[in-house]
């Protein structure tokens, strides 16, 4: 028998063709970067500088969102995610037992 495949799960969330909210980290972060510098600095550096750095990485995150659409899978696969550990006895938590 066929399994329904539910657009929720299919389809994740995008921002311009990127995971959602990875684009939104993106956005965040590099604009946050940006108020720091032109803070820093009076105002002397072009912004256009953060417009590249933004538009760089979002191609980056389009590449891989094209890879794999889902973001845990990209996380997890990046590093960022901790894999879970099962605790050999009954107890609660991530140990091991002796």
């Amino acid at each position: 028998m066929r399994e329904p495949i539910y657009k929720a799960v299919a389809s994740p969330p995008t921002f311009l063709w990127a995971p959602l909210q990875l684009a939104i980290l993106n956005l965040v972060f590099n604009f946050a970067i940006m108020a720091i510098v032109m803070g820093v600095t009076l105002g002397s550096v072009n912004p256009l500088i953060f417009t590249a750095s933004i538009t760089f990485f979002h191609l980056m995150l389009i590449y891989m969102h094209r890879k794999d659409p889902h973001m845990a899978t990209i996380l997890r696969n990046m590093g960022f995610v901790r894999k879970k550990t099962i605790r050999l006895d009954s107890g609660d938590g991530n140990k091991f037992s002796a």
